[in-house]
């Protein structure tokens, strides 16, 4: 299986995404997106 790196600037990405949600949809919605990347993230098997 290939080897899926993250760069600083995707995991930022990410980060961005969620503190945008959280301060406009709340925190539930935000710890949904969390986990759905967190998910994600494990099926393509990021390092």
């Amino acid at each position: 299986m290939a080897k899926v790196i993250l760069t600083q600037d995707a995991r930022q990405d990410i980060l961005d995404i969620i503190a945008y949600t959280r301060d406009h949809f709340g925190k539930p919605q935000a710890v949904k997106i969390t986990k759905a990347a967190v998910q994600a993230l494990n099926t393509i098997q990021c390092f």
